[in-house]
């Protein structure tokens, strides 16, 4: 199957995937706050919170697997693939081991001596914490197995596996309703339950249908290739925790200065966010394994092409639907969540912005990572990202709104993707007047023209589903103009000929 045509077949899998998850999620979190309350949901995600952040780093330790065997699988090696795929179990075994310990020191000390938590809730709490260690271990297990099937690009069976997990979240946020215990115990349990038979289905079909997950662990361990895994894996794993330590680091100063309550205002603008960006990352998902492949055959002219397609590609995609909200997020979420705590309109706005600045360079993230040349990049970027934690701390420490603090989180992103365009022409010889007219400037018109149609629609109509009528035609709006100005001309060419082989393939 050309390269084309299976990005195309698995941009769908996980597209439909990514429509029903969240679907589902929102509906999910929407049943959460009504049954939990604004307080115990609160609670649930400034400590149970970490599963969600986990996920950023799941997925940075899930790169760093998935680039060794997919540079080896470009390469033909299948040796080498065994050993990394057999030396990636022993290293996340031993990661998972170091942040339980990291937990259970650190964590427990700051959950009962820094946190603001109603006294009569604490038991609550650190029982909720120790079956969110639970889950990280076993998030961290299944990290060699989302590689391996990331990077044969086995998408249907991602689709699958991540739709029973929502909607088995679903099914335990909707039991609470019948529960006469305490609800937030029972929550965490069952959750903890979930992502262990996730990892379990995932080990054993990874086993089972794939001949470098069959290979011995004595015969293909081997100390070398562990170090070389580790090392490229531990600045990976610095950026992750940055950006983890960033988001849940913000939560805990929003909870020293303001309570429980701003948590859940924080906590919904980031489960929103997640659920915009399904689309952006399933592109990229999508993506990946054909970025490292090509690095790996040595075509580094397709790498860098398919990084920058990305970038543009996983922007539009996200902006589509994040433009329209923007104008409409005050009505949105009053249907949505019924009971709105404050500032969640605005932090939603401002996590959304910076997101999307994000978005015109996270192709070039993936090229950074495929050259294997990552240090740089994730000190400096990683240490950007916690700059936020004093900014944050400064600017409620002079009694300035926390929206402040979300604003910083824009300003920093502005200056990592300048750093990444820059880092990625030094090591890879990235073009960055190409960029500039293949990415950057091919946005700024769907942009203009998707807002300024919301903009119209607002000022002009007021009546209580609006937003319907915003979406409805900004989106095509959107569309119209990202094919006509969007687009470079080869992009259209790759699309339209895509769809035409599709339209056969129908007809025949």
């Amino acid at each position: 199957m050309q390269a084309s045509h299976r990005i195309m077949m698995n941009t769908f899998f996980i597209y439909t995937k990514a429509v029903f998850s969240i679907v589902i999620t929102l509906y999910t979190t929407r049943v959460l706050m009504l049954v939990l309350g604004v307080e115990d949901f609160g609670l649930f995600n400034v400590i149970g919170g970490v599963i969600g952040l986990l996920s950023f780093l799941n997925a940075a330790m899930t790169t760093s697997t998935q680039r060794y065997i997919s540079v080896s699988l470009g390469s033909g090696n299948i040796e080498k693939t065994r050993e990394v795929f057999v030396n990636s179990i022993f290293l996340h075994i031993l990661i998972g081991i170091i942040l339980v310990i990291l937990f259970e020191t650190a964590g427990s000390y700051l959950l009962n001596n820094k946190l603001q938590i109603d006294p009569q809730r604490i038991n609550a709490a650190n029982i909720l914490f120790q079956f969110v260690i639970i889950s990280t271990f076993f998030t961290i297990l299944s990290v060699p197995f989302d590689a391996v099937i990331n990077a044969r690009e086995n998408m249907l069976f991602v689709a699958i596996i991540s739709l029973t997990e929502v909607i088995l979240k679903l099914l335990i946020a909707l039991s609470l309703q019948f529960i006469a215990q305490d609800k937030l115990i029972y929550y965490s349990i069952l959750l903890a339950i979930v992502t262990i038979l996730i990892t379990l289905v995932k080990a054993t079909y990874t086993t089972r249908k794939y001949d470098e997950a069959k290979a011995s662990l004595k015969k293909y361990y081997n100390l070398r290739s562990m170090k070389e895994q580790a090392s490229f894996a531990s600045w990976n794993t610095f950026g992750a925790l940055s950006g983890v330590a960033r988001n849940q680091g913000i939560s805990v100063i929003l909870n020293m200065f303001l309570g429980t309550v701003i948590n859940a205002a924080y906590s919904v603008a980031y489960q929103l966010a997640g659920q915009f960006t399904f689309f952006s990352a399933t592109m990229m998902q999508v993506t990946n394994p054909q970025i490292m492949k090509s690095e790996g055959a040595g075509d580094r002219k397709k790498m860098l092409f398919l990084s920058m397609s990305a970038s543009k590609f996983c922007f539009f995609l996200m902006c589509f639907i994040s433009i329209p909200f923007l104008f409409e997020a005050d009505t949105i979420l009053k249907l949505w969540l019924k009971v709105v705590p404050e500032y969640t309109e605005s932090f939603c706005i401002l996590v959304l912005i910076s997101i999307l600045i994000n978005q015109l360079t996270i192709g070039l993230q993936s090229a950074i990572q495929a050259t294997g040349k990552v240090k740089v990049y994730q000190l400096i970027v990683g240490s950007l990202t916690l700059f936020n934690l004093p900014i944050a701390y400064v600017i409620l420490r002079l009694g300035y709104s926390p929206d402040f603090v979300l604003m910083s989180f824009i300003f920093i992103e502005i200056l990592a993707c300048g750093f990444r365009v820059i880092l990625l022409n030094k090591l890879a010889e990235l073009s960055i007047k190409d960029f500039l007219n293949r990415v950057l400037f091919k946005e700024i018109l769907p942009i203009v023209a998707s807002s300024l149609t919301c903009w119209v629609i607002t000022q002009t109509f007021d009546f209580r589903y609006r937003f319907i009528l915003t979406f409805a035609i900004s989106i095509p709006v959107f569309f119209i103009f990202v094919y006509f100005v969007g687009l470079c001309k080869d992009e259209r060419d790759t699309i339209q000929g895509i769809l035409f082989k599709i339209k056969n393939r129908f007809l025949k």
